[in-house]
C-alpha cells in the first residue's frame, strides 16, 4: 500500500507556540473536521483517514504541542492546556462549524476544546478515547507526588524539570526494533499493520519532547462530573454537541469491558459503536467501517437529527 503524504503549513498562536498542521480537501464550504491526535503520535497517524476524507470535506489535522513539528516553548500538563491551542487554531484560523475527532488522548482534548466552544462547534466524534475520568496508569502516583512537589519546591522542580531527558521519546526508547514491538503490540494488535504505515507512526513517536507531562496530562484528567483518581471538573456540563465514540472491542490500551460504563460519563448526547475487529487504532483495523460512521454523524449533525443519539 502507497500511502498518500501531506505537506505541513505552520501557525504561530498567540500563546507563544507554532502549530504545525496539515490542510486538505475542498474549500471552507464544504463539511469542516478537525482532527486531533493522541500520544505517541503525530497530525501524520491520520494519512489513510484524509486520503479518503479530502474529497467529501474540508480537513485539517493539528500536531498537537511538543508533538510533531510543533513547538514546545511552555510545558503542558493537562488537556486542557493542550486543547487551548486547539480553540485558538479554531479562532485564528475564522474556522465555523467544525466537526471535532480525536484519537486517544485527543478525545480528551477534543471534549475540553469542545466545553470552550459550546456551539461554535457541530459534533465531537471521539476515536479510542481514553475515558471521560482519565487514564489510569499504574505508575500515576509520581506524577499526583510531583504536582504537590512543584507547589512546595518550584524552583528544585524546575530545575529537576529541566535535565529530564526521558521528555523526549528517543531517550525513552532509543532502540526503534523495541518501539515498533511496543507499537504492535499495543496499537496495532488487532490487524497486520503497512509497514509504511508503521513507519510513518514511528517517526511520529520519535519527535515526541513531552513524554513526561503527556503522561501527567492522561493521569489528571476528568472532565465528568463524578470524582476518580483525579478530582472532577465537570466540564461535561459545557459541550452543547453531540457525541459520538467509537470504540474497538480488542482495545488492551482503554479496554472495551470498562467502555459500556465509562461512556455513560459523557451524557445522554452521546452515541457508543462498536467495532468489533478492531483495537486501539481504528484507523488500520476497520477503515471503511470508521468512514461510513463519521459520514453518518456528519450527516446526522447537518440535519440535526435527534434520532442518530
Amino acid at each position: 500500500m502507497r500511502l498518500k503524504r501531506y505537506e505541513k503549513k505552520f501557525l504561530s498562536l498567540d500563546r507563544g507556540e507554532t502549530i504545525s498542521y496539515i490542510e486538505a480537501g475542498l474549500d471552507e464550504s464544504a463539511d469542516i473536521i478537525i482532527l486531533v491526535h493522541g500520544n505517541y503520535s503525530d497530525s501524520t497517524l491520520f494519512f489513510p483517514l484524509i486520503e479518503k476524507l479530502e474529497a467529501e470535506c474540508k480537513v485539517y489535522a493539528i500536531d498537537l504541542r511538543g508533538m510533531g513539528d510543533s513547538t514546545y516553548n511552555k510545558k503542558a500538563t493537562s488537556a486542557r492546556a493542550y486543547s487551548k491551542d486547539v480553540v485558538d487554531f479554531i479562532y485564528k484560523k475564522k474556522i465555523k462549524n467544525a466537526l471535532l475527532l480525536g484519537w486517544s488522548f485527543g478525545g480528551g482534548v477534543c471534549l475540553e476544546a469542545g466545553a470552550d466552544l459550546g456551539d461554535f462547534i457541530r459534533g465531537i466524534i471521539l476515536l479510542s478515547p481514553m475515558h471521560a475520568d482519565g487514564f489510569k496508569m499504574p505508575f500515576m502516583q509520581p506524577f499526583t507526588f510531583s504536582k504537590y512537589a512543584r507547589a512546595i519546591f518550584p524552583m528544585q522542580m524546575s530545575l529537576l524539570d529541566s535535565f529530564n531527558i526521558f521528555q523526549e521519546i528517543k531517550y525513552l526508547m532509543p532502540d526503534r526494533q523495541m518501539a515498533e514491538s511496543f507499537f504492535k503490540e499495543l496499537m496495532f494488535n488487532a490487524k497486520e499493520v503497512d509497514e509504511e504505515y508503521m513507519e510513518i507512526c514511528l517517526d511520529a513517536l520519535y519527535k515526541q519532547r513531552n513524554n513526561i507531562d503527556m503522561a501527567e496530562a492522561l493521569c489528571s484528567f476528568n472532565i465528568s462530573r463524578e470524582d476518580g483518581a483525579y478530582k472532577a471538573s465537570r466540564r461535561i456540563n459545557y459541550i452543547k454537541v453531540p457525541i459520538v465514540q467509537f470504540h474497538g472491542h480488542k482495545d488492551v490500551l482503554v479496554p472495551f469491558y470498562e467502555v459500556r460504563d465509562k461512556v455513560k460519563l459523557l451524557g445522554k448526547k452521546t452515541r457508543l459503536i462498536e467495532f468489533e475487529n478492531s483495537g486501539h487504532c481504528i484507523i488500520n483495523d476497520e477503515l471503511d467501517k470508521l468512514l461510513v460512521e463519521i459520514r453518518n454523524f456528519i450527516l446526522a449533525t447537518k440535519i440535526k437529527n435527534r434520532a442518530y443519539i
